[in-house]
């Protein structure tokens, strides 16, 4: 995102404002629901049942004729924001210094039915909830992980130039460090780096001594050192009050848990990086990827190794209780895949916009993505439904909720 030099008077005197709020009128139904900030409104999109499954995304659309994927402007050209309940619209919203909202997906988060976007402005960083700013502080951050607990926003920015964090709650600063690396991300992990373990909030980092990487967790802004490796750590979680990180020396990899130790990986070498999240049961999984021009991957879970195959990238996702997912992609197109069942369903050559676009409920999948004629699509409850933009859905969710029919 662009930086414009500018004094700090004037940074006071730019305010964010939607072009137009969200809407919660009563629409013709048999059932309500409670949504955005507690209003209740009517969804004629919903079946007759006691829960249902509700879609939330958003759509960035640029001027007709406007060529978005080639984007001449350099990210300086008009867009719109538009949010949908299930494909219908809640609200749009310019993009720009005005509104402090960007065009970048990967700033755009999903979270129970609202959309929490990141901006950065003038050496300020600026968080919105449905195009409303919430508030903004001094510095300028990347978000590394964002949770909502009842009327309290959490925030973990990374600080611009990569080193050193901050962890806020509603903008004021309760821990900052200056050298901490943050593992995990809002971007491509399975976690976040801020999730709820315990009832607490939690997140790990690690800051590098003199020969080895110190590792510490963090509860509820309370810093502990849990320990320190020689080895690279590619990853470490916090699952049930227990510990878990991924060190490599290159070759294997050895995931470490308080139940003992494990080496994933042989002799022949090429493990270049790991991941962890959450499986079934509170069940560590580890994610292993074997570089080269043709990047292999491969998963610890349930105590048995196997290869995922060849691709160019892969997005994991945590489900409490339930088995890993995950989206395998590749010049082939787009799987998504069950870690006991494999793959679920496959999408030839579709382009993907960011990670935010794939949302698993259960055994369900749901999957916003690009056609090979640029066209933008949805699918959802079985169905690929078009969406009619010259642009791009930047991210969405999926939630169940309790329906009531009327007397």
């Amino acid at each position: 995102m662009k930086i414009y030099p500018i004094t700090v008077a004037l940074m006071a005197a730019v305010s964010c404002q939607p072009l137009l709020n969200v809407e919660s009128g009563t629409r013709s139904s048999h059932y309500i629901r409670t949504v955005y900030d507690g209003e209740t409104v009517s969804d004629s999109l919903l079946p007759k049942s006691k829960f249902d499954t509700v879609l939330y995304y958003s759509t960035v659309e640029f001027p007709s004729g406007y060529d978005w994927k080639r984007d001449s402007a350099c990210g300086n050209s008009k867009a719109t924001l538009t949010i949908y309940r299930n494909f219908e619209p809640l609200g749009s919203f310019e993009t720009g210094e005005n509104s402090c909202i960007g065009t970048d997906p990967d700033t755009h988060h999903w979270i129970e039915g609202n959309l929490y976007t990141e901006y950065n402005l003038y050496g300020q960083t600026v968080i919105t909830k449905n195009g409303k700013e919430l508030f903004r502080y001094n510095g300028q951050e990347f978000l590394k992980g964002l949770l909502v607990r009842g009327e309290e926003v959490w925030t973990l920015g990374q600080n611009s130039n990569g080193k050193g964090f901050s962890l806020r709650r509603n903008g004021e600063a309760l821990l900052t460090d200056t050298q901490g690396q943050v593992f995990g991300d809002l971007t491509s992990s399975a976690h976040g780096a801020l999730y709820m373990d315990l009832e607490q909030i939690c997140f790990c980092y690690q800051r590098q001594a003199e020969s080895a990487y110190n590792m510490y967790k963090v509860s509820d802004s309370h810093t502990t050192l849990v320990g320190s490796s020689a080895r690279t750590i590619y990853d470490m979680i916090v699952l049930d009050g227990k510990v878990s990180f991924a060190a490599g020396d290159g070759r294997s990899v050895l995931l470490e848990r308080e139940s003992g130790s494990l080496h994933i990986g042989g002799s022949s070498g090429g493990i270049e990086n790991a991941w962890l999240c959450r499986g079934g049961q509170g069940e560590t999984v580890c994610f292993a990827e074997k570089g080269g021009s043709d990047p292999e991957y491969f998963v610890w879970s349930g105590g048995i190794s196997k290869r995922i195959g060849s691709c160019s990238q892969i997005f994991m996702y945590s489900q409490p209780d339930r088995t890993f997912k995950y989206a395998r992609i590749s010049g082939l197109g787009i799987s998504l895949c069950d870690g006991d069942r494999g793959v679920l369903r496959s999408f030839p050559k579709p382009g993907l916009i960011s990670r935010s676009c794939i949302k698993f409920m259960g055994n369900e999948s749901f999957l916003a993505y690009n056609g090979q004629n640029g066209d933008s699509r949805i699918v959802f409850k079985g169905r690929d439904v078009p969406v009619n933009v010259n642009g791009y859905v930047s991210a969405l969710d999926v939630t169940i909720i309790k329906v009531e029919e009327e007397k």
